[in-house]
């Protein structure tokens, strides 16, 4: 009922503009209608024929959109996360050593982008720890390549670094997100997941100005005037609210919880799935 509607400079886009720079800590923030529209904006621009983006794991609709430019996505999730019985807190992690291998492989010069996913979704929704983003951005920034953070899960992580990973039992999911997106350069989000919303996503921009002009240029053509970016002023008030609501620690326990209570119920029954359990879904084998 708050939403303004009004084409260019809608309070309600200042509001998630406000909003989303206070959580994830980047200067510049563009939405989007969706998650699949963050990466039809933002992927071209670092990837082409002949380079390659590295991932933990690419999600379907960031794979597509690699290799619609005639890239190549190339997966290099951590062993652990192809072994679905066997317990790892943290099977969504990025394989360092293989990824760091792969960028020699290929040459500097080609691999335009690396991408961590946060939660895994490919791999079971599975979490990637603050120690594993810290040290894949140490060698994104070793090589000069760009790291992007798909945030589609990103409240589920921050979740499961605090009540899995030492040293983070103490601080708060809003403290540990700031610390997470330090580990990146840009982000591309699917709200309709962690904020709670009907529909909406975001490119986020750490401190590139040139890179977020080039974002606003592509957005105007794919989605609609920046202050917007296809989305009705009802849908930008939505997401600014459901941004704060998705980082509250008791309703991410609530909604873990459900997963937690399903896969128990899995184990009784004595059906095995990609354990231990992701944030937003149980993965099993039919």
């Amino acid at each position: 009922m708050l939403g303004d509607e009004s084409y260019s400079g809608a309070s309600s886009y200042f509001k998630l503009v406000e909003a989303a720079k206070d959580i994830f800590g980047y200067k510049y923030i563009q939405p989007v209608h969706q998650g699949r529209a963050a990466e039809k904006v933002l992927v071209p621009l670092f990837v082409e024929q002949g380079k390659y983006a590295i991932s933990n794991m690419h999600f379907d609709t960031t794979r597509a959109h690699v290799e619609l430019t005639g890239a190549k996505a190339i997966d290099c999730v951590v062993p652990e996360a192809l072994d679905t019985v066997a317990y790892a807190p943290f099977k969504g992690n990025m394989d360092i050593e293989r990824m760091e291998k792969l960028i020699n492989e290929f040459g500097v010069e080609n691999v335009g982008v690396i991408i961590m996913t946060v939660t895994n979704n490919t791999a079971g929704g599975q979490p990637v720890s603050m120690e594993n983003m810290r040290e894949t951005y140490k060698v994104a920034q070793k090589y000069k390549i760009p790291v992007l953070i798909d945030a589609a899960r990103y409240a589920e992580n921050a979740y499961f670094i605090k009540t899995r990973e030492e040293g983070y039992e103490d601080k708060t999911i809003k403290e540990i997100v700031k610390e997470m997106f330090s580990y990146g350069d840009m982000l591309t989000m699917s709200s309709k997941k962690d904020a709670i919303v009907n529909m909406g996503g975001l490119i986020g921009v750490r401190d590139d100005e040139e890179l977020y002009n080039n974002v606003k240029a592509r957005t105007i053509s794919f989605e609609g005037f920046v202050s917007y970016g296809g989305l009705a002023g009802r849908d930008l008030e939505a997401l600014s609210v459901g941004l704060y609501e998705g980082i509250d620690f008791d309703y991410l326990k609530y909604r873990i919880g459900q997963m937690e209570y399903i896969a128990n119920r899995l184990d009784e029954a004595g059906i095995a799935y990609q354990s231990p359990v992701g944030g937003h879904a149980v993965f099993y084998r039919c």
